[in-house]
């Protein structure tokens, strides 16, 4: 109860009898800011989820390329060296994961592709990946340093000893090519 013995919803009804526009302004600036927000809401969920599954992507990525390494290592381990091996074989002796499988290709988690084969020696091979983004580049191009025969991003050829953050991100592009040299 207010002083002269309205209520606030009598008060509230005789103001806006006195002015409707007053209520329509407001609603439609609170209308404006909550439409505002939900933009920035949905812009900031969109972000993370990027930058997150791009994350995974690069996780997962490091996970299959180690997982293919050993499997390939393992199958041939009574061989003397991985002559005749390429992405059918590698498929046939279920060293790469079904989820990046896709018939008789092999498509990584940005949709580029997959390259399994020896290596010149053949006492070597190699896993390619197509397409990978920049965001992920660095990561995969020095994760497990020093465990590779070799590894190149592109043209160039990252060594496997010292601080190599600078030629990594050099080679980095947009998109990239990454390769792994696995020895015997």
């Amino acid at each position: 109860m207010f002083t002269n013995g309205f209520t606030f919803d009598q008060k509230f009804s005789r103001a806006m009898r006195r002015n409707p526009n007053k209520l329509g302004a407001i609603a439609m600036l609170d209308l404006g800011l909550a439409l505002l927000l939900l933009v920035g809401l949905t812009a900031g969920v969109f972000a993370f989820s990027g930058s997150a599954s791009s994350t995974s992507s690069s996780n997962d990525a490091m996970k299959n390329v180690s997982m293919i390494g050993e499997k390939i290592r393992q199958a041939f381990s009574s061989q003397t060296d991985f002559t005749g091996l390429d992405n059918a074989m590698a498929i046939g002796l279920g060293a790469v994961p079904s989820n990046w499988v896709s018939g008789a290709n092999i498509r990584n988690g940005w949709n580029g592709a997959v390259t399994i084969a020896a290596g010149t020696p053949a006492t070597q091979f190699t896993i390619a990946l197509a397409a990978v983004p920049q965001e992920a580049c660095a990561s995969l191009g020095t994760f497990r340093q020093g465990e590779w025969a070799a590894v190149s991003i592109g043209a160039t050829n990252i060594p496997q000893t010292g601080n190599i953050m600078n030629t990594v991100t050099t080679a980095c592009g947009a998109t990239n090519t990454i390769t792994w040299t696995v020895a015997k």
